[in-house]
């Protein structure tokens, strides 16, 4: 055949989930249950289906047809998981790595269809090219093993953008809104009123073999009302109790209000686009768009826009039809509709758009000139992905893929945005999680999105002196993922991670999406839970070296500077790196100098003696204490000398802190050999990020390290003693008191409490 047209137009699949059946069959025959069966699959009732093949598979486990019939079946109501554990049945016994050559069957192209939808794309990838060259014989008009050579690159393009992201919030409706059944084509007739196609039921349907009138889809609105969708009511005037009512849209200039009806002819649906007219009354009655609809195919999914049309504005209906002339299987087409409501003779999209598969729910903003429409043959993630392309009537550039989460695995359709914010809209999907009575993917529900704003970083490089930009300098940014839960210790030296270089941006679009107060000429887009390295050189200038990490959120939370000078400016969401070269004095492969651990050595002398004669007064007056006017002297005690907290930044994950705080160290050791009678007793602490186990044992570690580090230098072990207390001991809260992360708090926590003890 030409093409598929299976029940997956999206508002019909609800009748894969929906048909049952009463009729007691279990004393039939094998022969009449399979009948039975065929007849139930023809009406959409697959789900009915199914559940007589299993049971005649139990009597005939080798069976083939009925392996088949039964992997269809789940195919084609979207249970995916299930399909891919019976198409595999049926060909593993066929050893497809050893038969490229082989009479495959169509079971093959289904069971590679079946592993993307489940996201396995290596596995899809190599099932799909084998059967690409196997010897499957294709009757008149198919074109599987072509499609099949499509899929490899698909799965290609899927394995290599797995991980890319979109900064896009998508999240599922209530269930004011959606139903356990198929829930779809939303339309926005404005910004509080949503038009959408369902079944409003919660419970199984069933209906007697051979039954004409089960329960059909209807067009429903609902109301945005204190920021709550509330309860739908059906659309009046509209819906039938003979056919299924769907896609409900109204006109780019309101006058109009187009649907579809359908009805199932030898298990496909057939659909027609009907009008009614939108008064202040209210609709009227429908009747079928003259010049569109034709008695043999398909015509649906109707969505109205307006375009340029010389000085005037036009209405443009789109819509999805199987009609010929197409590029196989539903095509995108449009027609132009004249102020009496008349529809033009239809115009194909074209094949920027148009492919030997589907194509999908149309949506076109006329603002921007992008039409949005959802494909299963341009390259994406599984089933049918959600694509856009600038242009407009049949003239548009190539299509891109709107990533994930958008996009999902699994079917995602249906993409609307708002009247007015442009920022958010809805999709259709039967990915899992939503409202659904069967498989976890059967039926599709509505979802909203919301485009969030990532934290651009701009670089900017000037002389210390002159504070001109300076030209020339070699910059590197490099970035590293790393675990959500991993505990947080300032640790910023990333030097032995892999890292991967960020790419520096110039997208003008990317820039005018988010809606930033200044569009600079490059920028960073900064991923979430990251570490950052920047390093910045230019000849005859002592470099700059900096790490910042960024939260759950995507925002810079914390800045480390090991070299140069950085400064962190602007808003969470647009931010600054303003760095400071100088030729004041020359490079050093070290961090920091001698000169340095001098500077802090004697600073922490002076305060170390001048805690010595405070603590010596103290504990002088304490042993003056007269008791029957004689004079009773205390016993000698351990004197507190004095106490720090240093600010010693670890390795990533490791116990080894950063070059440039050895001097921290090195400061202590320098007092405590000029102190021979000097102790030293130390606690190391985290922050409440990672498990309690996990803190405590990393602490351990950490103590073990400052312990070791002292005594190399010199210092004896009897007077140095350390601890781990890993989260157990905070000076500051980890957390807001609304629940958000509190990084100042944290950075406070992660500390390393020192005491210095003078003898008596």
């Amino acid at each position: 055949m030409k093409y598929i047209i299976v029940l997956n137009l999206f508002f019909f699949s609800i009748l894969n989930c929906a048909l049952g059946q009463r009729r007691e069959v279990k004393t039939l025959s094998a022969s009449k249950r399979k009948e039975v069966a065929i007849n139930l699959i023809k009406q959409g009732g697959y789900y009915a289906a199914i559940d007589h093949f299993k049971e005649l598979l139990v009597k005939e486990p080798d069976n083939q047809d009925y392996m088949f019939r039964l992997a269809e079946s789940y195919f084609n109501s979207r249970d995916y998981k299930n399909s891919e554990i019976w198409y595999a049945k049926l060909t593993e016994n066929k050893d497809l790595s050893k038969k490229k050559k082989a009479n495959l069957s169509i079971a093959a192209f289904r069971y590679g269809e079946s592993l993307k939808y489940n996201a396995k794309y290596d596995q899809a990838r190599e099932v799909f090219d084998i059967f690409a060259n196997s010897g499957y014989k294709e009757t008149k008009g198919e074109n599987y093993r072509s499609w099949a050579k499509n899929e490899v690159l698909s799965c290609e393009f899927a394995l290599s953008n797995k991980d890319r992201l979109k900064y896009v919030e998508v999240i599922n409706m209530d269930s004011n809104i959606n139903s356990g059944y198929s829930d779809f084509a939303p339309r926005l007739k404005n910004d509080s009123t949503l038009v959408y196609s369902s079944i409003q039921e919660d419970s199984v349907i069933t209906v007697r073999h051979g039954d004409k009138h089960f329960e059909h889809t209807k067009i429903y609105n609902a109301t945005l009302k204190d920021s709550l969708w509330q309860m739908p009511e059906e659309q009046p005037n509209v819906n039938s109790i003979f056919e299924h009512s769907a896609n409900g849209a109204y006109s780019a200039f309101g006058k109009r209000f187009y649907l579809t009806r359908c009805h199932m002819v030898k298990g496909k649906m057939k659909c027609k686009i009907y009008v009614s007219d939108s008064t202040k009354k209210g609709l009227s009655k429908p009747k079928k768009l003259k010049g569109v609809n034709h008695a043999t195919h398909t015509f649906t999914q109707p969505f109205s826009a307006k375009i340029k049309g010389g000085k005037t504005e036009q209405e443009i209906l789109y819509f999805v039809s199987d009609m010929k002339g197409g590029n196989g299987g539903t095509d995108i087409w449009y027609s132009m509709i004249d102020k009496d409501g008349n529809a033009s003779k239809p115009v194909n999209a074209g094949r920027a758009i148009n492919t030997p598969r589907d194509e999908v729910s149309p949506y076109y903003d006329s603002e921007s000139g992008n039409l949005y429409f959802s494909s299963n043959y341009h390259f994406g993630f599984g089933g049918y992905d959600v694509f856009r392309a600038q242009g407009s009537g049949n003239k548009f550039s190539k299509p891109e893929n709107m990533f994930k989460p958008v996009n999902s695995n699994l079917d995602d359709t249906y993409y609307t945005l708002n009247k007015k914010d442009k920022f958010k809209g809805f999709i259709v999907s039967n990915r899992p999680g939503g409202f659904a009575l069967l498989s976890e993917t059967c039926c599709d529900d509505i979802y909203t999105f919301s485009y969030r704003q990532p934290t651009v970083m701009v670089l900017n490089i000037t002389d210390s002196i002159t504070g001109k930009v300076i030209n020339d300098v070699k910059i590197s940014v490099k970035s590293t993922r790393y675990p959500f839960n991993t505990p947080d210790s300032l640790i910023f030296n990333t030097a032995s991670e892999e890292m991967d270089n960020l790419e520096v941006q110039t997208d003008q679009t990317f820039l005018d999406n988010l809606r930033l107060a200044q569009n600079p000429s490059s920028f960073y887009v900064l991923e979430t839970n990251n570490i950052i390295e920047i390093a910045a050189d230019a000849n005859n200038y002592h470099g700059a070296r900096a790490y910042v990490k960024t939260d759950n959120k995507g925002i810079i939370d914390s800045l480390k500077v090991l070299q140069g000078g950085v400064k962190q400016e602007g808003t969470p969401r647009f931010v600054t790196m303003n760095i400071v070269l100088g030729k004041d004095r020359p490079k050093s492969k070290k961090n920091v100098s001698a000169s340095d651990t001098v500077r802090l050595a004697s600073s922490l002398k002076k305060e170390f003696e001048n805690s010595i004669k405070k603590a010596a007064k103290v504990e002088k007056e304490k042993k003056e204490v007269v008791k029957d006017k004689k004079e009773v002297s205390v016993p000698a005690k351990k004197l507190v000398a004095a106490e720090f907290i240093l600010d010693l930044h670890f390795v990533f994950d490791k116990t080894e802190i950063v070059e440039s705080d050895q001097v921290e160290l090195d400061s202590i050791v320098a007092i405590l050999k000029t102190n021979p009678d000097t102790q030293m007793e130390f606690t190391t602490h985290t922050d409440a990020i990672g498990s309690d186990e996990y803190n405590m044992k990393l602490s351990y570690r950490r103590a073990a390290f400052i312990n070791n580090y002292i005594v190399r230098k010199g210092v004896s072990q009897r007077r140095v003693s350390g601890k781990g207390y890993g989260e157990t001991k905070h000076i500051a809260p980890n957390t807001n008191p609304d629940g958000t992360d509190d990084p100042i708090g944290r950075q406070k926590n992660r500390r390393t409490d020192i005491k210095l003890i003078s003898k008596d």
